[in-house]
């Protein structure tokens, strides 16, 4: 008893349910944080299946083999190899009216009011953003140069952390 033994990892061993685990699984069990591959946590609000997709394009980025990767994050090796080679934009979908700095000023400007007691309602955010847009000369897709209510509806959702 008291007797230490060291044993080198070299090669796999099989779980019960067949999934092999070599030593390449340890930092991704920590980084993961569970033991099963199945089951991924949510990291920074961010759907499963992208959190294991960028976890995996960072390993393959420092030397990790591309086939290799997708087979222990589950994620398709054609969406890995896109992202590697930086195919794959990072955001999705149609872009937003106004450039993300744009958006932030909006954002700060409805929080200033809010703190100087003149909150801002629905109405007169989108008569600030209306007046901005014909200020700065912003060609905007609204019609009559006002946002509407979806332009609003995913605004609020954009910024739900901060309004």
């Amino acid at each position: 008893m008291g007797d230490i033994i060291e044993h080198e990892i070299t090669g796999y061993t099989a779980r019960d349910s067949g999934e092999k685990v070599g030593p390449q699984n340890f930092e991704l069990l920590k980084v993961l944080g569970t033991g099963e591959m199945r089951k991924r946590p949510a990291v920074n609000g961010m759907h499963p299946k992208e959190t294991s997709l960028r976890i995996s394009a960072s390993y393959v980025k420092r030397g990790y083999g591309l086939n290799q990767a997708a087979k222990d994050f589950d994620v398709p090796k054609t969406t890995l190899h896109r992202r590697v080679h930086g195919k794959n934009p990072d955001k999705v979908g149609h872009p937003t009216v106004f450039s993300t700095e744009e958006e932030e000023y909006i954002v700060l400007a409805i929080q200033y009011c809010s703190d100087f007691g003149w909150p801002m309602d629905k109405e007169r955010v989108l008569d600030m953003v209306q007046s901005y847009a014909e200020t700065t000369g912003v060609a905007t897709p609204f019609t009559n140069g006002r946002p509407g209510k979806n332009w609003f509806r995913r605004f609020c959702k954009r910024h739900e952390d901060r309004l």
